[in-house]
């Protein structure tokens, strides 16, 4: 479906239940995309039918049409912005939920624009120690910028990429379905990339210079002034172990919140 935010642009979203009465947008992890999460929101809406929710694709990922220029790219801030500008779209209070970068997005925005959200669910949020800012400034590396920048970006077919992802790599352990959901919200004909170069075959549709910045402009860090703006419920999901929320400080500030919940998922 087509979103129009606050300033009249264009957005992509994946609607799931339109017939719920809450609203709930969601908003990915860095690489991923909205079709990424239809197994989840399908079960998340027949759960809960009272809520109609939506994937919203970030800009640089899947098929959100704002630029997407990763020598521009200075820190996560632009995500926040263009989640301000959807929710200024919004009639009613919506319920926020994130993955990764998209969890630390909308625990930013809810603080930022609190009249407009009626709580936030964030799954491993990237909240990370202020050093982390070094990243931005690029004084040092983070590996996984490395590894996204080295990713191939134009295959001959959506069956050769399904080939060379399927039980590989970070998709070792995808189940099928997950994998060939994250390939129809991520890649495009290579005549309908940006430029008009034109060509055969596909291309992904989160370009490897974008989600390599995406990852090395991570050292966004937990301040204590937005937390202490977040008036709603916040419901916190956080892996036992290798999560991105790193910092005890700003842990130990939201367990203290009694609107927030932080639940451990094991393994």
């Amino acid at each position: 479906m087509r979103l129009t935010d606050g300033i009249g642009r264009e957005r992509y979203g994946l609607q799931f239940n339109p017939g719920g009465r809450q609203r709930a947008l969601l908003l990915h992890a860095t690489g991923f995309n909205a079709v990424c999460y239809t197994r989840f929101l399908t079960e998340l809406t027949e759960r809960r039918p009272e809520i109609s929710a939506v994937a919203v694709d970030q800009r640089g990922h899947g098929f959100c049409p704002l630029p997407a220029d990763p020598d521009r790219l200075r820190s996560w801030e632009v995500f926040v912005q263009d989640l301000l500008r959807l929710l200024e779209a919004e009639p009613e209070p919506v319920l926020l939920m994130g993955h990764s970068l998209g969890g630390a997005v909308v625990l930013q925005a809810a603080a930022e624009m609190p009249d407009r959200v009626a709580g936030v669910v964030a799954l491993d949020p990237v909240l990370v120690p202020g050093w982390r800012w070094l990243l931005n400034l690029g004084l040092i590396k983070n590996p996984m910028a490395a590894v996204a920048a080295r990713r191939r970006r134009h295959y001959d077919s959506a069956d050769q990429v399904l080939e060379s992802y399927r039980g590989r790599g970070a998709f070792a352990d995808w189940p099928e379905a997950v994998l060939r959901d994250y390939l129809a919200g991520g890649l495009r004909p290579v005549s309908e990339g940006k430029g008009g170069e034109g060509g055969e075959g596909v291309e992904l549709c989160c370009s490897p210079a974008w989600e390599s910045q995406c990852f090395q402009k991570s050292g966004v860090f937990a301040r204590r002034r937005w937390l202490r703006r977040l008036a709603c419920p916040v419901r916190i999901l956080k892996p036992e172990h290798l999560s991105t929320m790193q910092v005890p400080s700003v842990e130990r500030a939201l367990r203290r919140r009694p609107e927030t919940r932080i639940e451990i998922i094991p393994g």
